[in-house]
């Protein structure tokens, strides 16, 4: 026959009981804590990329002068001729503006200053601009700006109605006249913290350190481009190509995970009290 159990005893089992409870709802919270982080780090990684080129269509929506473009020699100098790859080289793995002749691979106005306004179609951050200013086979190389003031944006549709009046000036790039060299490597500028070392390999030329100023938005705008009195004035360039990422968003993902593991962690410190 078993003996009765003393009241000290049983309290010992009970202590020993509530704390082996204890230990368990503790690891579950442990548990589900840790799952909602790991989840939300892999939903936030897993939307990452490297900066790449930033894509910019043609046509005055997505990209257009403060004025019309001149009618060179062999068609107009347009804007689109910018951003459309039509005056690129490739020489020793770096991208060169190959003008040669004809030399209507350029876009320059008939104004000795002029603007000109890009639409990415979404928000990104901006981490690179390599700039291949005005390179002109004749020797016309004036046309080109020798400062540029940057500005962003994201109120507007489009190229044409982006609004920058509440936008300051962000930085005022400066940027060496072209040679008229078949060669002609470009300028780069780099934003948002990032180091030489973190240039596209594609790209060559001086560089310019601007990694301390954030740079995001939609909308970019060459601003004030100072070109030659000229022929009665004109102003220019060849390519501009802009490299970087979407900016971040909270994905649905990530806010249905973080939700849950909130919402699990509620629920179990519950059940523990």
């Amino acid at each position: 026959m078993r003996s009765a159990e003393s009241p000290l005893a049983q309290q010992h089992r009970c202590i020993k009981r509530e704390k082996l409870v204890l230990t368990t709802r503790r690891s579950s919270i442990k548990g589900i804590l840790t799952s909602c982080c790991l989840g939300v780090l892999w939903a936030a990684l897993s939307g990452s990329a490297w900066a790449a080129v930033i894509p910019v269509g043609t046509g005055d929506t997505n990209v257009v002068g403060s004025s019309p473009p001149e009618i060179g020699c062999c068609g107009s100098r347009d804007e689109d001729n910018i951003v459309n790859g039509s005056g690129f080289g490739v020489a020793g793995g770096k991208l060169i503006v190959n003008t040669g002749q004809p030399n209507d691979n350029n876009w320059n106005t008939t104004t000795a200053t002029a603007d000109i306004t890009f639409d990415f179609g979404a928000v990104f951050d901006i981490d690179f601009i390599q700039i291949w200013n005005f390179n002109d086979s004749f020797g016309n190389n004036d046309f080109g700006a020798e400062t540029i003031d940057l500005l962003v944006s994201n109120t507007g549709t489009n190229a044409q109605d982006a609004d920058f009046s509440s936008s300051a000036i962000l930085a005022t790039l400066s940027i060496n006249h072209a040679t008229g060299s078949l060669m002609y490597l470009g300028e780069n500028y780099r934003f948002n913290g990032k180091s030489a070392a973190d240039i596209p390999s594609e790209l060559g030329g001086p560089q310019h350190d601007f990694s301390a100023i954030a740079l995001q938005g939609r909308f970019v705008r060459f601003a004030n481009l100072d070109g030659s009195t000229s022929f009665g004035g004109r102003t220019g360039l060849s390519e501009v190509r802009f490299f970087g990422d979407l900016a971040p968003v909270p994905e649905p993902t990530t806010l249905l995970l973080l939700g849950l593991g909130l919402a699990g962690l509620g629920f179990a410190r519950k059940r523990l009290h």
